[in-house]
C-alpha cells in the first residue's frame, strides 16, 4: 500500500540540484498517495527535467509564477493526500523515515510532526555544526525516546520563542495534516519566514509532536550576505503580533491565557534589544558617513596642494 502522503516538490531554476535530488528521493516516489511538483517558471530545463524524470510515477507538474510560499500553497491547494510532506530540493529523507513521520502523525492525530534534520554543508556530505531550536529540544528529549505530543501551552512556547527562527526547522524534516495547511496557508508576506510565522499565527490550534531523532538530511545552500538591523527588527515585531493575536483570540482558554503575557512580556524585553542593535547600526553609518567626509576633505586638500606647489 503507499504511503497515504502528498509529496510536494518545489523548484525554480535549480536543474543540477533537482538532478541529484531526484535520484536520492526516486526510489520511493512511486510508494506515496502522489507527487506534485510545482515549478516557478525555471529557464534552465528544470520543468522539463521534472517531467522526464517523473512520468513514471504519474506526478502532476504544475507552473506558477515566482514566490516561495505562494507555491507552496497553490501545490497544497490541490493536495488530496491526507497528509503533506514538502520535498525542497537538496533536502533528503529516506522511505522509513517518511513513514515513520507518517505513523507518528496518525498515532498522536497531530497536525504537524517536527523532527531534527542532520545538517550537512553545500556539497551535501560535509556535516555541518548548524544547530536550530529543534536540535536542542530533541537533545533534551534524548534521541532514544519516544515522540513526544505537547500540551497547548509548551506548543505556544516552543512555535513563539524564538524571533524569526522557528522549532519547526525545516519542512523536510516534518511532515503536516493536509486538511490543516489547506485551511490555514503559509503567510506570504514574510519573505523568508513565511513558515515561522505560519506557526506564530496558529500556535494555538495546532496539535504538534516532536519526533527526537534525525531522519532526514539539511543541506546548508545559502548565506544571509546582507543583516539590516531595522529590517530584522521590523520583521521581529511583524511576527510576534501575528503570535499575540492568536492568544487574544485564544484568551478565553485558561491554558493560554498565562501564555499571552508570557509572549507580551518577551517580546518586550527582545525588542529593546532589536532597538539597541538597530541605535548602534545607526551610529555606524553615522561614522561611516563622517569618516567619508574626511577623506573626501583631504582628497580635497590634497589636490589643491598639488595645484599649488605646480604653480610655483
Amino acid at each position: 500500500m503507499p504511503l497515504p502522503i502528498s509529496v510536494i516538490i518545489p523548484t525554480r531554476n535549480c536543474r543540477e540540484a533537482l538532478e541529484r535530488h531526484l535520484d536520492a528521493v526516486g526510489e520511493w516516489l512511486g510508494e506515496v498517495a502522489e507527487v506534485i511538483a510545482i515549478d516557478s517558471e525555471s529557464m534552465d530545463g528544470t520543468l522539463e527535467l521534472l517531467r522526464a524524470r517523473l512520468s513514471c510515477v504519474g506526478a502532476t507538474i504544475m507552473s506558477y509564477p515566482p514566490g516561495l510560499y505562494e507555491s507552496w500553497n497553490a501545490a497544497i491547494a490541490v493536495a488530496t493526500g491526507p497528509w503533506t510532506y514538502i520535498s525542497t530540493v537538496g533536502d533528503t529523507i529516506d522511505r522509513d523515515g517518511l513513514g515513520v513521520l507518517q505513523s507518528t502523525a496518525e498515532s498522536f492525530n497531530a497536525d504537524a510532526v517536527v523532527s531534527p534534520p542532520r545538517m550537512v554543508e553545500q556539497d551535501g556530505a560535509t556535516p555541518a555544526g548548524t544547530r536550530w531550536p529543534i536540535h536542542y529540544f530533541c537533545e533534551a528529549l534524548g534521541e532514544a525516546d519516544t515522540p513526544r505530543i505537547l500540551s497547548k501551552l509548551e506548543t505556544v512556547i516552543a512555535l513563539c520563542s524564538y524571533g524569526s527562527g522557528s522549532i519547526l526547522g525545516s519542512s523536510a524534516a516534518n511532515i503536516y495534516r493536509t486538511a490543516v495547511l489547506q485551511d490555514y496557508p503559509f503567510p506570504v508576506e514574510f519573505g523568508h519566514a513565511g513558515d515561522t510565522a505560519w506557526a506564530l499565527r496558529n500556535c494555538a490550534r495546532i496539535r504538534l509532536v516532536i519526533f527526537p531523532r534525525a531522519i532526514s538530511t539539511f543541506c546548508l545552500g545559502w548565506q544571509l550576505d546582507e543583516w539590516d538591523p531595522h529590517e530584522e527588527r521590523e520583521l521581529f515585531l511583524r511576527l510576534n503580533r501575528e503570535a499575540i493575536s492568536a492568544l487574544e483570540a485564544a484568551r478565553e482558554d485558561p491554558e493560554l491565557r498565562l501564555a499571552l503575557g508570557w509572549l507580551r512580556a518577551l517580546a518586550a524585553n527582545e525588542a529593546a534589544l532589536w532597538n539597541w542593535l538597530a541605535d548602534q547600526a545607526d551610529l555606524l553609518k553615522g561614522l561611516r558617513h563622517r569618516l567619508q567626509q574626511v577623506n573626501d576633505e583631504k582628497a580635497r586638500t590634497l589636490r589643491a596642494r598639488v595645484v599649488r606647489l605646480l604653480g610655483r
